[in-house]
């Protein structure tokens, strides 16, 4: 049985969610710990991931990480840095993560996180 206020992961936006918690515990906001208003923020995330994240995964490029910190700086109203000068990524086709409608691009930057880049990963 469901309950009223019960929300539904389908697999990949659970992949999503756990990656996004796992950056709320190891990241925190501006470096400092968020443990006070963890499940305040469990919710408002998965809350996001249902709105916002695609159910699934779709085409060759696996989105799950790039999507989980898109919803970790969402939830903790953080922008996205702007992408470097002069770096163009000309080696693949991909435009950014799709969204919910399944377009590419709107999502915002792909670029890194202060604490390294993301790398969207083949399944090839």
């Amino acid at each position: 049985m469901i309950m009223i206020n019960e929300i539904i992961l389908t697999p990949y936006r659970a992949t999503v969610f756990a990656k996004a918690e796992e950056l709320l515990r190891t990241q925190g906001y501006l470096g400092q710990t968020l443990f006070e208003d963890t499940y305040v923020l469990s919710k408002k995330l998965a809350q996001h991931i249902v709105t916002s994240i695609p159910p699934s995964q779709s085409g060759n490029t696996d989105w799950s990480t790039q999507h989980a910190l898109i919803a970790y700086r969402a939830v903790l109203d953080i922008e996205a840095p702007p992408p470097a000068e002069g770096i163009t990524n000309t080696s693949s086709g991909d435009q950014g993560p799709p969204d919910s409608s399944g377009q590419t691009g709107t999502q915002g930057s792909t670029g890194g996180s202060e604490g390294g880049s993301i790398t969207p990963v083949s399944n090839n």
